[in-house]
């Protein structure tokens, strides 16, 4: 099976906020940790297992599990929507 990369060109993804736990290469700097929970959109994937990904707005190179696809905060689900979930 080929691989694939987790997160495709265009998607928005969030910087995860415990970065210093996930410390290893290509590093983590003080200008990645201020991007910290930001949201941001994947301009370039790897093409590899092990490549990097490449943010926009920003020059630096990020791993996979740096990255998430952010969650809507419940206050941003519509009671309407929260209540199809529940229904068969």
């Amino acid at each position: 099976m080929k691989w694939e990369p987790k997160f495709k060109v265009g998607d928005t993804v969030q910087i995860i906020t415990d970065l210093d736990r996930h410390q290893h290469s290509p590093g983590i700097n003080d200008d990645m940790r201020n991007l910290q929970g930001t949201l941001t959109t994947v301009v370039r994937a790897p093409s590899i297992r092990g490549g990097y990904y490449t943010l926009e707005n920003n020059g630096w190179s990020w791993a996979e599990d740096w990255l998430d696809y952010p969650y809507p905060e419940i206050e941003d689900i519509q009671e309407s929507d929260f209540m199809l979930m529940f229904e068969e």
